[in-house]
């Protein structure tokens, strides 16, 4: 089963996973900006802020922080959140 997962996704099932816990959270961060990391943690099912704040910078090169100041930049600009 594993193996037809990744030759249909080209994620191993556990990458598949996080790369979706990291895609709730961070509609959830810019939900809700002053959400706190751990309530976000406790809300997707990482573990905790360090192995999710690691995801974040896997999947998409940026940390938990970074990514809270590239959704405000933008908002600044766009009244529609960045996708």
């Amino acid at each position: 089963l594993s193996k037809i997962f990744k030759d249909n996704t080209g994620y191993t099932f556990t990458e598949y996973l996080n790369f979706t816990r990291v895609n709730i959270a961070r509609e959830a961060l810019a939900r809700n900006p002053k959400m706190l990391a751990e309530d976000i943690v406790e809300q997707v099912g990482f573990c905790d802020v360090r192995y999710m704040n690691l995801m974040f910078k896997r999947f998409l090169g940026v940390n938990i922080r970074a990514c809270r100041q590239m959704d405000k930049e933008l908002t600044l600009y766009y009244r529609k959140q960045w996708e």
